[in-house]
């Protein structure tokens, strides 16, 4: 049996637990917002109500969130996303590797990817590509940029370099997973 004493003491650590997750969550963008509730949730093992609605559009789903309706236990490893999305081209798996990277980190805010990380990366997974810096470039000459670039180490043209994906690079990754382009069954 629950006391008064002990039911307001569960009642200020809710109202401190509540206090801090609007604190973490009050500097990002509403479909940030959502995703990061989404996957706390889902890492809780909490049910949630129904799919999350993005942007305000009434009746569609955010392409995240339909990657996510499409494969409901996740992306365990950088080879599950990059095999829902199956990108076509060079640039695509970059991408694609380079979000994963930067969105399934434990502080994405703070993630700087290197050509040379993500190159690695895509080799272990038998997908290597002969020129990443031509691929980078390829995601940065985009409209809109899919990736930018945040940091250069040195003076040559070749000195290291260091990138983030953007918010419409994301957004185009996860929309690969979530559409049935071709139509091929993404299943």
């Amino acid at each position: 049996m629950t006391t008064k004493k002990d039911s307001s003491a569960l009642q200020l650590a809710d109202l401190k637990a509540l206090e801090s997750i609007l604190k973490t969550l009050e500097p990002l963008q509403e479909d940030e917002r959502a995703r990061v509730l989404r996957w706390t949730a889902e890492k809780l093992g909490i049910q949630q109500v129904g799919p999350g609605k993005a942007g305000g559009a009434a009746g569609k789903v955010a392409p995240i969130d339909a990657a996510f309706e499409k494969h409901p236990s996740g992306f365990q490893s950088v080879g599950d996303f990059l095999a829902a999305a199956s990108p076509d081209t060079d640039a695509d798996r970059v991408l694609c590797v380079a979000v994963y990277l930067q969105d399934f980190s434990e502080k994405p805010d703070e993630v700087r990817l290197s050509g040379k990380q993500i190159n690695d990366v895509l080799k272990d997974l038998g997908h290597g590509v002969k020129n990443i810096t031509d691929s980078i470039n390829t995601l940065k000459l985009r409209k809109p940029q899919h990736m930018i670039q945040t940091k250069k180490s040195g003076k040559s043209r070749q000195a290291w370099k260091e990138y983030r994906v953007t918010r419409s690079g994301v957004e185009y990754a996860y929309k690969l997973i979530s559409e049935d382009r071709n139509g091929k069954d993404k299943e």
